[in-house]
């Protein structure tokens, strides 16, 4: 193992002063370390190139220079010894200048041993103009500016210099790059489910705009630089005096989007209901386009709120956003006082497009915004639950209630009349890491257990299936016991291991004798009766306790498909972790309850009128982090009981077991 020589730079002072500028939070640096002598062979002969990318010795610096790409061309320098012991410091930074015709991401990687796709890094990634200068900083265990994977710092076996997917050819300098600064400390992250978590306190910001609530003045043509963009590129365009911000982008580069330039210290818009932005689709397909808004804080708290639009052909929109929901629904209770982020992407575009922007600000007052507040708050996370008499034994409301359905797991097994241990299609579904398995999910002592696990091998265990590295387990009662309203409760205890989404959700099925097959019994369109899928209980691990999402999606899946719900919905804790969600599915109107707490509701002419089943399912992957934590594994969802009640006078409409 390679331990660096210590060196003594009076120009370290220089760049402590603008890190404590720019607030990295890492501990002030007092020592640092020489990584390579960027000005000698050992750099190139350390070196391996990737992506397309070169390296050489010029001007007393390495020289990484790439091409146009669609990847991230890049270099990685390895130690001699196999793996640097920077345990004595607190990260590793780096100088470089921008020699290229245009702004690049540039991004400084620290890796340690194991297989990439569990992210065994930590990343920071710098936007740098053509000719500038810049010193960039990883700190051991932070990503992003945030808490990330916990580096080993004794054993960093490789460091990356990277390129964000640059449109024109370049190279960049890199100067130095050294070991820095005193070992950073962090709190352990919290592991159980219902510890409960502070709320963050914002500063109020002093940058308030005009009471036009002007954000932007596309005017001053100059001041293009002001702005940053990802997998697209802008310019100003005039008519007729009228300016307009346009963004190009091309088609399949995830989320090109254009930020907008927010003053230091952010806006404070306390005095506004959300935010007003019209925009016009240049191009000659349907877009779908996303407002976004942020509060400062950790990105893995989610810590805005984003609308979702489809913009035709030649359309011009005008959206208002409001603070603290998404397209109408509660959503993270965005504080106004601080706004440090605004951005609009393109989701997923399928075609190269363009999109005007001709106008952002606010709009509205503070009275209409606070008008329509979520049903709870991330304080909530720190109320114990205390449950009411009533869970478990009937529904939240009063009406002449009939139980259809009271599964208790008293057998020593699954119950195969009721339940399938199995999905309808053969999967497994794109974008996800896990497998599932029948024997996954069991009963023992009167719980239904799915279990989630490092296994790898193919779907249901067929070879001619995909293979996952995980394996996990999912349940359903389709073809077995469906219901259309009512009242669906389940106990439950979700699993804590970073990287998993339990799911305790309800999909349409027109039923056997419709005569539909089976993709078209369980649309969510409105061709044969309103399909839905409703999400009661879906819960990212990687948020921790105390946060969960609640759902309905319709209308496909595509670019039709469209959505109501909150990510951020928050409760308190429980003694031994299981909490009771619920949900009150009336015509028109749908109501989440969770441990005996109204969590949301939604009311909507669209509401779902085909009758649906059950399903439990562990997912991995897809919306959920990839970095899972693979040493808290073996773990399980645990669902104690699952019951159901419906109306007398909906009993007609009501399908029971088969």
């Amino acid at each position: 193992m390679y331990v660096p020589s210590l060196k003594t730079n009076t120009h370290r002072y220089v760049i402590l002063t603008l890190f404590a500028l720019i607030n990295l939070h890492a501990s002030e640096p007092t020592q640092t370390a020489v990584l390579f002598d960027m000005s000698s062979a050992e750099a190139i002969n350390s070196s391996e190139t990737e992506n397309g990318a070169s390296v050489s010795i010029e001007d007393g610096a390495l020289k990484v220079s790439f091409d146009k790409s669609s990847s991230y061309p890049g270099v990685n320098l390895r130690p001699a010894g196999g793996a640097w012991n920077l345990s004595e410091y607190g990260g590793v930074e780096m100088t470089f200048v921008n020699n290229g015709p245009e702004k690049y991401g540039i991004g400084l990687r620290l890796d340690n041993p194991g297989n990439w796709k569990n992210n065994p890094w930590n990343t920071e990634v710098a936007w740098v103009e053509s000719g500038q200068a810049k010193t960039i900083r990883v700190t051991f265990g932070q990503s992003y500016g945030n808490k990330g994977y916990a580096l080993n710092p004794s054993q960093v076996n490789n460091i990356k210099i990277l390129v964000d997917r640059p449109r024109q050819a370049g190279s960049i300098s890199v100067q130095s790059l050294r070991a820095i600064g005193e070992p950073v400390t962090y709190e352990k992250a919290a592991a159980q489910p219902d510890q409960p978590v502070k709320a963050k306190q914002l500063k109020p910001s002093f940058n308030s705009p005009s009471i036009s609530g002007e954000l932007i003045d596309l005017s001053k043509k100059g001041s293009l630089s002001d702005y940053r963009t990802s997998n697209s590129s802008i310019k100003i365009v005039e008519d007729d005096s009228s300016y307009a911000l346009e963004m190009d982008f091309g088609k399949g580069r995830g989320y090109p989007n254009v930020q907008f330039p927010i003053p230091d210290g952010g806006w404070n818009l306390e005095h506004f209901a959300g935010l007003q932005i019209v925009l016009k689709n240049n191009g000659d397909h349907k877009v779908r386009i996303g407002v976004r808004t942020d509060n400062p804080g950790n990105w893995k708290e989610s810590p805005w709120n984003t609308d979702m639009h489809h913009i035709g052909p030649g359309e011009t929109k005008t959206i208002q956003t409001v603070f603290g929901q998404e397209n109408g629904a509660p959503s993270y209770p965005l504080n106004p006082v601080n706004i440090s982020g605004i951005q609009v992407f393109a989701d997923n575009p399928s075609k190269a497009g363009s999109i005007q922007i001709m106008d952002l600000r606010g709009y509205g007052t503070a009275e209409q915004r606070e008008a329509k507040e979520a049903l709870s708050t991330p304080e909530d996370r720190n109320v114990p639950a205390k449950l009411p008499s009533w869970i478990g034994k009937r529904p939240p409301v009063e009406g002449d209630w009939v139980m259809t359905l009271n599964e208790n797991f008293d057998e020593k097994k699954l119950n195969l009349s009721l339940w399938t241990p199995r999905l309808c299609w053969d999967g497994p579904a794109k974008g996800e890491t896990q497998r599932y398995l029948e024997e996954n999910v069991t009963v023992q002592d009167g719980f239904m257990k799915i279990l989630c696990e490092v296994n790898p091998g193919h779907q249901y265990n067929d070879p001619k299936l995909d293979s996952r590295v995980y394996a996990t387990g999912a349940v359903t009662t389709l073809d077995k016991w469906t219901q259309r309203y009512g009242y669906f409760e389940a106990r439950l205890k979700p699993p804590t291991a970073r990287g998993l989404w339990p799911a305790f959700w309800l999909m349409p099925d027109r039923g056997k004798d419709s005569g539909l097959d089976i993709w078209q019994r369980r649309d969510t369109g409105a061709k044969n009766g309103k399909g839905m899928e409703i999400d009661i209980f879906e819960h990212l691990t990687e948020w921790g306790g105390g946060r969960y999402n609640i759902a309905t999606h319709w209308d496909g899946y595509g670019s039709d498909h469209k959505q109501w719900g909150s990510s951020h919905t928050y409760y308190g804790p429980t003694e031994d972790g299981f909490h009771t969600a619920g949900l009150l599915w009336e015509p028109g109107k749908l109501t989440w309850y969770l441990d005996g707490e109204k969590k949301g509701e939604w009311e909507n002419e669209r509401i779902a009128d085909v009758p649906a089943y059950i399903k439990f399912t562990i997912q991995m992957g897809s919306w959920a982090t990839k970095n899972v934590d693979d040493a808290a594994l073996p773990q399980y969802f645990e669902i104690d009981y699952v019951r159901a009640w419906q109306l007398k006078e909906h009993q007609s409409l009501a399908e029971s077991r088969k």
